[in-house]
């Protein structure tokens, strides 16, 4: 059986890894909002699997 200390780090790992996630999803949405407002509208719609 895990232990108090094992869950707290099971529990926190999984927390990190969300963060990395979502920051990445972040990152991402910039990058493709940013193609859009330069001209890049074909890319940034083919990257989010719009066209």
């Amino acid at each position: 059986m895990d232990t108090e200390a094992e869950l707290s780090d099971s529990w926190w790992e999984r927390v990190k890894y969300y963060a990395r996630l979502a920051i990445e999803r972040v990152e991402y949405g910039v990058d493709a909002v940013k193609e859009y407002s330069w001209g890049g509208e074909v890319l940034a719609l083919d990257k989010t699997g719009i066209g």
